[in-house]
């Protein structure tokens, strides 16, 4: 049997990203995708052998790019409040691009959701995961001089910023703005700081 090329399934799975994120799951076709990476829709296949495994594998490869940001956020020589802006950054942009979207992504949305009902928790869980590990190695290095519980005061903070994670507008009366995630985070770390 004759092995896939890997850089013409990741141009796949670039292709099927963006067009998952402008047309949403029923608009998003597999001729569309192939058509677009110069393949015929029976190749295409070879590689996915339906929409629904396309879209898995996307999401996938989403969270692997989130494990990376961690990895990458957590490794750098950064102070804490530059880790964790860089880090919750990243994760708002991702929420927003959702967001702005939002016809067309809340239907997407309940599609991962159908084909991995695990994925929010995990996401979730990431996230607090990360928290935790900038604000104990801030606490650890006397950087953040008033943290005393660490999972108290995460558990304070994700609840504060919660707000700007959430995936549609209809529960703002205004779009939250990374500047008004910043101010949050700001005075979080003045008082963690003392």
């Amino acid at each position: 049997m004759r092995s896939l090329d890997q850089r013409k399934r990741k141009l796949i799975m670039k292709i099927a990203r963006s067009h998952f994120k402008s047309s949403g799951y029923r608009g998003t076709s597999m001729s569309g995708i192939a058509a677009e990476a110069g393949l015929a829709v029976g190749t295409l296949y070879l590689y996915f052998p339906n929409k629904g495994e396309l879209l898995k594998s996307t999401v996938e490869d989403f969270i692997e790019e989130h494990k990376t940001q961690i990895k990458n956020v957590l490794s750098s020589k950064g102070q804490v409040n530059k880790k964790l802006k860089t880090y919750l950054f990243g994760r708002f942009e991702s929420v927003s691009e959702v967001r702005n979207n939002e016809s067309r992504n809340s239907e997407l949305d309940r599609k991962i959701l159908e084909l991995f009902p695990e994925r929010r928790q995990e996401e979730g869980s990431l996230m607090v995961n990360t928290v935790t590990e900038i604000l104990k190695s801030g606490a650890e290095s006397g950087y953040l001089t008033k943290v005393k519980n660490v999972s108290k005061e995460v558990l304070v903070f994700m609840h504060s910023i919660a707000w700007f994670f959430l995936p549609t507008e209809e529960f703002y009366d205004r779009p939250p703005s990374r500047r008004d995630l910043e101010t949050v985070i700001d005075w979080f770390i003045e008082k963690w700081r003392g």
